[in-house]
């Protein structure tokens, strides 16, 4: 049974982890991820109509609980997770937070990220998938940044529109608002290198961290505030990001 810690992770950082699910588990590994899991979420994987969506469900939750014990200690079946008024899932072990984290998946990949000092918000996004994009940019980007999609070639365009809407995903997870939230309140400069938040809806903080990471077929987007409620950001420069793939494939991992 694995206890000790295997990562340390500073006050003022933040780790990102993802990992790819094509190939996915084998079936052995597959059982060997799903008795990790607790009934809620061995039952809510049950409901999966197709076995895909199962097993991307079962790898990002086993990786989270994986991830929690390399971080926190103690068997990764011993981790419980609460639920808060709006949705988002932390770790309270003795009446104290832990951690906080984030969780993601969309075909082909899950990822999870931790950090000690603030809200975190994780989000992937399939550029592949299958989607209406032009329609649904009506009802998730706002005018000035439908224009900038509008001249550009198909493709390219496309691409644009799926890191845009994963940047959204990821600074609405780290508020905590992810839910019912109107992304068309949320502006965003794409820029050159990182994207930059231009408008917000009122009673939001600024994030004082944003990144967009570009994968073969998938973009990850970091969203960090340093307070639960917004009031109060650490400055961008104290901030460390690290980014990592899951160093192990699914059929190699034995967590206890």
């Amino acid at each position: 049974m694995q206890t000790s810690r295997a990562i340390e992770i500073g006050e003022h950082e933040i780790h990102v982890w993802w990992a790819g699910t094509n190939p996915s588990p084998s079936p052995e590994a597959a059982q060997r991820l799903h008795r990790i899991l607790d009934a809620k979420e061995r039952e809510r994987s049950s409901r999966f109509f197709f076995e895909k969506d199962q097993t991307l469900y079962v790898c990002a939750h086993s990786l989270l609980r994986i991830m929690c014990t390399r971080y926190l200690g103690g068997p990764e079946s011993a981790w419980r997770f609460e639920t808060e008024p709006n949705g988002r899932p932390h770790i309270v072990e003795d009446g104290r937070a832990l951690v906080d984290f984030n969780l993601s998946h969309t075909e082909g990949i899950v990822a999870c990220g931790f950090t000690r000092s603030g809200r975190i918000g994780v989000d992937v996004e399939s550029v592949c998938r299958k989607t209406d994009w032009k329609e649904v940019m009506k009802r998730v980007l706002s005018h000035e940044e439908q224009k900038s999609l509008i001249v550009l070639p198909p493709e390219e365009g496309r691409e644009r529109f799926f890191e845009y809407w994963t940047v959204k995903e990821a600074i609405a997870k780290a508020w905590g608002i992810g839910v019912g939230v109107d992304f068309r309140k949320i502006e965003i400069d794409l820029g050159d290198r990182q994207p930059r938040l231009v408008r917000s809806p009122d009673g939001t903080a600024k994030p004082s961290l944003l990144h967009l990471t570009s994968l073969a077929h998938h973009r990850l987007a970091v969203a960090f505030t340093k307070m639960s409620d917004g009031t109060s950001c650490t400055p961008h420069k104290e901030l460390v990001l690290m980014i990592r793939q899951f160093p192990e494939s699914w059929d190699v991992v034995k967590p206890e």
